[in-house]
């Protein structure tokens, strides 16, 4: 079974994905999926391209036109409580008008997917930053994903399906919007056959279904103050484990991403599974950068440079960023020199994961914790040139060198 490769953007890669991960979970599970949205920059060919697909008769699903992005989420919600797997895509402001059906679809453990091409919040910006992941979903109680490239969106598309689907809980797999939404390069386009040979191994299990008269379900009541905080430590704790408490004993944490990944890369005949963060030159690096998104390409050619000179810097991008994975970045950064955390959101106070990194560590004995600091940059669709963050790490590892305060600015990159 060949994978063939196509010069496409990552749009186009994450319609075709999910595409083909539909037509598998039909084929499979004889369940007819669902597609709805509402169109808004910059992932609007997303939708367009699974619109005509199913015109073509191409995807095995129905599509239902929504008139916002809320009452899209709306119809979501209602397939998903039929059992049927379901699908939609949006960004900034038309997640930040669904927030309510997004809270909605979670506490209701609704194994919806929604594709997300992160860009500014407010502003009146479209540009690319991961202000609608951090402000938006990080806390929606929704399962988070980052690709860096329209490759690992398209292959993080069946994987989140799966995960979704076996957790019992929504996932969101975002994407830098313009900056790899509308980027064209090579992907490798997979077979229908490993979709599908993908599902028989994952399952696929129809967890609800309000149609079924031989099991009657009730959704949607009132929850008093006698039963409602039980039920959100449940979600809390299906959220902390990904579910797996429930299906797969002994699995817990981020393991479950885990398995659902490696589960791809066999079907898929992948050498080297996707983990829940990607690593660059950290064997023997004092210096570590922590970023999230495409701009770890920008991170590691900074490592390189730096690298080049004799500092020894490498590159953290996280992937699975709820649940965080606080222990696996303990391990990875403890004893280390220095830490530097890049944020691409605006927060009122610090850093969004500049805190994450911050609490994996805090316990760490002090001969072992590493100087941390953060830099908030590349807002709005900004340009940050590699040689800028090079100098800045450079300056950051020379003030380490001589025991003086790593002096970060809070936003590195701002004209001054």
């Amino acid at each position: 079974m060949k994978t063939t490769d196509r010069f496409i953007d990552g749009n186009t890669a994450v319609a075709y994905s999910v595409a083909q991960t539909m037509n598998a979970i039909h084929q499979h599970a004889r369940i007819i999926g669902i597609v709805s949205g509402y169109p808004i920059t910059p992932n609007t060919e997303v939708l367009k391209v699974l619109n005509q697909a199913i015109e073509e008769e191409r995807l095995t699903a129905v599509f239902r036109n929504a008139t916002s992005e809320h009452a899209g989420f709306g119809i979501l919600k209602g397939a998903a409580l039929l059992g049927v797997p379901a699908f939609t895509a949006s960004s900034s402001q038309g997640i930040a008008l669904g927030v309510e059906e997004l809270m909605d679809i979670a506490f209701k453990r609704l194994p919806i997917v929604l594709f997300c091409a992160s860009r500014a919040v407010g502003g009146l910006n479209i540009l690319n930053d991961l202000s609608d992941m951090t402000r938006l979903l990080v806390k929606s109680g929704w399962v988070v994903l980052v690709a860096n490239t329209g490759q690992e969106a398209y292959d993080l598309m069946p994987i989140a399906f799966g995960l979704a689907n076996t957790a019992q809980l929504p996932v969101v797999v975002c994407l830098d919007g313009f900056r790899e939404t509308h980027r064209s390069r090579n992907v490798g386009l997979e077979e229908n056959q490993k979709f599908l040979k993908f599902f028989q191994d994952v399952g696929w299990v129809r967890h609800t279904n309000l149609a079924d008269k031989e099991h009657p379900t009730v959704t949607g009541q009132l929850f008093t103050d006698n039963m409602y905080e039980e039920l959100t430590y449940a979600h809390h704790r299906a959220i902390q484990s990904v579910g797996t408490r429930h299906y797969m004993d002994g699995i817990g944490e981020t393991d479950l991403f885990r398995h659902i990944a490696e589960r791809f890369c066999l079907a898929f005949g992948r050498q080297e599974s996707y983990d829940v963060v990607s690593e660059f030159e950290i064997t023997d690096a004092k210096l570590i950068i922590v970023s999230v998104g495409s701009f770890d390409w920008t991170v590691r050619s900074a490592v390189r440079e730096l690298r080049d000179a004799g500092i020894p810097a490498g590159a953290l991008s996280v992937r699975l960023v709820v649940p965080f994975p606080y222990d696996l970045i303990k391990d990875l950064l403890r004893g280390r020199k220095a830490v530097v955390v890049i944020d691409r959101s605006f927060d009122p106070d610090t850093g969004y994961f500049l805190e994450k990194v911050r609490h994996a560590l805090y316990d760490t004995p002090e001969h072992e914790r590493p100087a941390i600091e953060g830099t908030t940059m590349a807002l709005g669709g900004r340009y940050v040139r590699p040689e800028l963050l090079t100098e800045l790490l450079r300056t950051t590892w020379q003030n380490l060198e001589n025991d003086r305060p790593l002096s970060l600015p809070d936003y590195a990159d701002v004209r001054r």
